[in-house]
């Protein structure tokens, strides 16, 4: 018998890099969903600009029910990783990051 793969839920942080424009963001994000919808339901997409973390205090106060993973695009200082990493723990979220996903 053939095993069903369950589609699990994911939610994908972007923060745009110092000098990036928006264009070029907006970009990059349409190509990673394409390529996560493959494998998940993406259940929101939270964006930040440089030096900017209020989509992702907006994200972490969220209380994320029903989410299994939660892409992240650039590294996170050692504060946020932390918090994010509680948050995974008590949610039982997975963190990915882009570097696993380095052909888009």
């Amino acid at each position: 018998m053939k095993k069903v793969r369950r589609i699990e839920n994911i939610v994908i942080y972007y923060q745009q890099k110092k000098d990036e424009i928006n264009k070029q963001s907006i970009a990059f994000i349409k190509s990673l969903i394409i390529q996560l919808e493959k494998q998940y339901i993406i259940k929101g997409v939270f964006i930040d600009q440089y030096n900017d973390r209020s989509e992702f205090y907006n994200f972490i106060n969220t209380s994320p029910k029903n989410i299994s993973v939660i892409f992240i695009s650039l590294p996170l200082d050692k504060f946020d990783q932390t918090l994010l990493d509680e948050v995974a723990k008590v949610g039982n979220l997975y963190i990915t990051y882009n570097s696993e996903y380095n052909n888009l």
